[in-house]
């Protein structure tokens, strides 16, 4: 037996990126069903406040995809603090992750590894480990990236202020991602009072999508991870 047959998404993912890129092709799930309803439509902004409101959007269109990226390089985590891996010895037992560089700070979870001492073989009780992340979990996760990172290109509205145009933040902001066929969306749940003109508006509400069929691509790593668990093609 293979030390560990571990295969990450960093590998799936690539192959999904190399079939994208060569073949110009979109992925089009027609059996799997969506995990969240449809985007919910906003309120028509007020014209006093449409510049804040489509920088909000466009704003939120930027993270979501900064989101994406984050995520899907890391195997569908955000967070890898919780993860352990060993650079030198990425096979010794104990270990559920892999780190891609000494310096790097991306650690990608295997997908499918032994957990079990490497001389299990021996003894005849090598455990293996399934660890391929569910759609909920890459979905709370990608709201996560979302709620802390929006701020970083909103900054503080200083533009508008320039402008003469106030912007007050009454709340912290809060997404809900929706993971369609062929997108996904955001909604972004953040109270601010804007003043312009004299005159002062509320909003609430804001949503964003990009054309990702995130569905599809973890039907496809799936199927991968399961076909080398059964076969061990890539190793």
């Amino acid at each position: 037996m293979n030390k560990k047959g571990q295969l990450t998404v960093f590998i799936i993912l690539g192959i999904v990126i190399l079939l994208v890129a060569g073949l110009g092709i979109y992925f089009y799930s027609k059996s799997t069903q969506s995990i969240s309803r449809d985007l919910p439509s906003i309120a028509v902004v007020q014209k006093e406040a449409e510049p804040v409101s489509s920088f909000v959007t466009a704003c939120l269109e930027k993270t979501l995809e900064d989101a994406s990226r984050h995520i899907g390089s890391r195997g569908g985590v955000y967070d890898s603090s919780s993860l352990s891996y060993n650079f030198l010895n990425p096979t010794t037992q104990g270990t559920n992750a892999v780190q891609l560089s000494k310096d790097s700070k991306i650690v990608i979870p295997y997908w499918h590894y032994m957990s079990s001492d490497d001389k299990c073989d021996e003894v005849g009780k090598c455990e293996l480990t399934e660890s391929i992340p569910k759609r909920e979990a890459i979905k709370l996760n990608l709201e996560k990236y979302v709620n802390k990172n929006i701020k970083t290109c909103l900054g503080e509205f200083e533009d508008f202020t320039q402008k003469g145009i106030s912007v007050q933040e009454l709340s912290e902001p809060k997404s809900t991602v929706y993971i369609q066929q062929n997108t996904v969306g955001v909604l972004l749940e953040y109270k601010l009072k804007v003043t312009a003109q004299n005159t002062q508006i509320n909003l609430d509400k804001f949503t964003s999508k990009i054309q990702l069929n995130l569905n599809e691509i973890l039907n496809l790593a799936s199927t991968i991870t399961l076909e080398e668990q059964k076969y061990s093609f890539l190793e």
